[in-house]
Parts: structure tokens; sequence; C-alpha cells
């Protein structure tokens, strides 16, 4: 019902922009070439040449690999170390609730501070989780808590800003 409902809204209140991109595409072209770059080009451009999208490229790499393990190996990390089911999925559900909810107000925060610190600041917070949340487990059991961590006050990216892990004796 909720996704009728969306479709139907997009349908009736979402214009089309085809003819914009359009505009906006031959104005652009004018001034350029019109044969698209080889692969190896345009891989060589976005990976090492211009240092605007190679920044991206990388920030890119660093983002998907920290979604990966916050949604990938840390609740296969939490269930091998004893980790209830609830706890685990909890942790994976507030990953995206939190994400989703900060995207307002870091937006805005972004639009003032810039985004180059906020994007550098998000990758230093996520892996500072990611190294706390496997440090305390060597050769014990892990438990989530609903003790604040310490990298609470900006851990809002990584998901885990109020969940710590704590080491249990086996």
């Amino acid at each position: 019902m909720i996704a009728a409902t969306a479709f139907l809204a997009s349908l009736l209140l979402v214009r089309d922009t085809a003819a914009h991109v359009a505009l906006e595409q031959a104005q652009d072209h004018l001034r350029a070439d019109l044969t698209p770059p080889s692969l190896r080009s345009a891989f060589a451009r976005a990976t090492y040449h211009e240092p605007a999208l190679r920044s991206c490229s990388q920030a890119g790499l660093v983002n998907n690999l920290n979604d990966g393990l916050a949604w990938g190996l840390l609740p296969l990390f939490l269930a091998a170390h004893g980790t209830p089911v609830g706890q685990i999925g909890l942790v994976a559900a507030l990953y995206p609730a939190v994400w989703s909810l900060a995207q307002i107000p870091v937006g805005h925060w972004s639009d003032t501070a810039g985004r180059k610190p906020l994007i550098v600041g998000g990758m230093l917070v996520q892996a500072a989780a990611l190294v706390a949340a496997h440090q305390p487990h060597r050769g014990r059991r892990a438990a989530v808590t609903r003790s604040p961590s310490v990298t609470e006050p900006f851990g809002a990216r990584s998901g885990l800003n109020r969940f710590q892990t704590q080491a249990e004796p086996v």
C-alpha cells in the first residue's frame, strides 16, 4: 500500500526533467569532444590524474568498504562471539536509522562548514568505530550493551553511536 501511494504521488507530483538534461548536455557538448573516452583513460582520470576525481573515488571506496564491514562482517563477528540475535539485529537496524535521521542536520552542517572536513571526519569515525568494535574481543565473548560509546558525539555516521562492545569472560 505504501509503495502504491508513493508511486501515485511520484506520477502526479514529480515533473520530468529530460528536456532540461538534454539542453544542458547540448550546451556542454558544444565545447567538448563528442567521442567518449576509453575505459582505460576514464579509469586513469578518475583514479589518479585529477585530484578531485581521485578524492571522490577514494571516498567512495572507503565508504563502501566501511558499509560492507558494518552491514556484512560486523553482524557475523558479533554472532561468532556469542552476541544474541536480537542485539545484532538492533545494531544492524540502527546503522541505517541513524544515517537517515542525520541526513538533514548533517546536510545543513556541510553547507555551512564545507563537505571535505565532514567527509574526512566521517571516515575517521567509521574507522575508529570498526577498530573499537574489534579490540576488546581477543579470546572473549562479545556483548553489545546499551551504554554510550566513546565515539557517541561523532558516531552518527557509523550507526554504532549508542552501542559499544564490551568483553565478557567466556
